[in-house]
């Protein structure tokens, strides 16, 4: 029952992320949306061709944006599992607090190279994008929810 109840607010808090909080991240955190906006910016159809100087500097812009998103993601994710240890523990159970740090990393790389072969790769699916971070879901509270 504690398996289901932590992954239920886990995966509401992910969905919450999904669709209602991440805002502008949704967007900028896509090579398309800065190269959208230097055309626009510059008045033209492709400014890999037109500028490329101004395409150099900008083409990466992307990357802390989806930084950003994964930090945003794993962290609003995780955050029913950090009551569910402090309510548990408080602050006196080292294991599970460097486990609970140790995994907040590790979704956020996760994260990261999930949304990276979804939206700049192309290799993956929405679903499958969306099945993954299920599946990271689930690994998390089974690891966290073990305690």
């Amino acid at each position: 029952m504690k398996f289901i109840l932590l992954f239920i607010a886990c995966y509401f808090t992910n969905l919450m992320e999904v669709y209602h909080i991440q805002g502008c991240l949704k967007e900028q955190r896509t090579q398309k949306w800065w190269e959208d906006g230097l055309n626009k910016l510059h008045g033209c159809t492709n400014i890999r061709e037109k500028n490329p100087a101004a395409w150099k500097y900008e083409k990466n812009s992307w990357i802390p944006c989806l930084i950003a998103h994964a930090f945003e993601w794993a962290f609003l994710s995780i955050l029913p599992l950090a009551v569910f240890g402090y309510c548990k523990f408080g602050f006196s159970n080292n294991v599970f607090w460097w486990t609970f740090i140790f995994t907040f990393f590790g979704n956020v790389i996760l994260h990261y190279v999930i949304d990276i072969l979804r939206t700049h790769v192309r290799k993956i699916t929405w679903f499958v994008d969306q099945l993954l971070h299920c599946f990271q879901v689930i690994i998390m509270v089974a690891v966290l929810g073990s305690f």
